[in-house]
């Protein structure tokens, strides 16, 4: 006989009267993006584990639930399933397997429970559901404007207000990236330690650029060397700093055309993303919410 009755840390019991409510959000947030033209997808609780280990970084790889092997390899202790940890990885699979059979470009929704092994906190769950909207096979920025819109009326439709967007280019990463010269193997561990400012310091975040990265120990001038790392994650902290040398990592390149950071930031732009606009430039992923609001 169980001694406790609660469920599990990190997830929750819905009664009726909550779960109606939630389902009354989700039937109104797919109907907005079935108006958009999304379609619905489902995939399994559960992947290979071989599908879904290496696609999210080292850290985030240790907080997949793993399912370990059953009947006669059971005594193994090895995992070869696991549960999902987003719905992304799960699309990519979808995509690779259908292929020709999806329609061009694939415009697709899904919302369903995932899992992460993490610890549990307010807020913070093992298990939550998520919700995915994302196109393939094009490289419109109408694609993207076109996502932003539908998650917009969606939340304006559950009567959600005073939200901001906030906009992330891996072409703009990459410029910057590349313009500092950070070589581009380093390239996934330096945004990944990045991404880690809206829980540390810059200074933190600094010292894991130089001690466990060794990004200065490759940056070809040794002048600029803290100057770099400085650069690098005050980027994230002051808007007026980001504009200021977002300008100046374009104007050093001699080619403009060239640099993946003014490729990104003319996509960007595109979709409105510049002071002033409801959408806002945010060079990097995790930084602090100072967008100006939606009108």
């Amino acid at each position: 006989m169980p001694m406790q009755f609660d469920p599990p840390s990190g997830t929750r019991d819905f009664l009726a009267r909550e779960l109606e409510t939630r389902e009354r959000a989700f039937a109104l947030i797919r109907s907005v993006f079935a108006r958009y033209g999304f379609e619905p997808l489902a995939t399994p609780a559960f992947e290979r584990l071989d599908v879904l280990m290496g696609k999210y970084g080292e850290e985030s790889d240790k907080l997949i639930f793993k399912i370990l092997r059953r009947g006669e390899h059971e005594g193994t202790g090895e995992a070869d399933l696991a549960l999902r940890y987003d719905l992304t990885v799960p699309l990519a699979r979808v995509a690779a397997n259908y292929g020709s059979q999806l329609p061009v470009p694939y415009k697709r929704y899904a919302m369903g429970p995932v899992w992460r092994a993490d610890r549990p906190g307010r807020g913070r769950y093992r298990e939550f559901t998520q919700c995915d909207l994302d196109t393939l096979g094009t490289s419109s920025a109408m694609a993207d404007a076109e996502v932003v819109c539908a998650v917009h009326d969606a939340l304006a439709g559950l009567g959600v207000s005073g939200f901001r967007f906030l906009l992330n280019s891996r072409r703009v990463l990459a410029g910057l990236l590349e313009a500092f010269g950070v070589p581009a193997g380093l390239g996934p561990g330096v945004l990944i330690t990045l991404d880690k400012l809206d829980k540390l310091a810059p200074g933190e975040v600094a010292a894991e650029l130089t001690g466990v990265l060794g990004l200065v120990l490759h940056v070809e001038i040794e002048s600029a060397r803290a100057q770099v790392v400085q650069k690098l994650a005050s980027a994230a902290v002051h808007a007026d700093t980001r504009e200021k040398e977002f300008g100046a990592w374009n104007q050093r390149s001699r080619n403009q055309e060239k640099c993946g950071a003014g490729k990104g930031a003319g996509h960007l732009e595109l979709l409105g993303a510049q002071p002033g606009s409801g959408l806002y430039l945010n060079p990097w992923p995790g930084s602090p919410d100072i967008g100006p609001k939606l009108p």
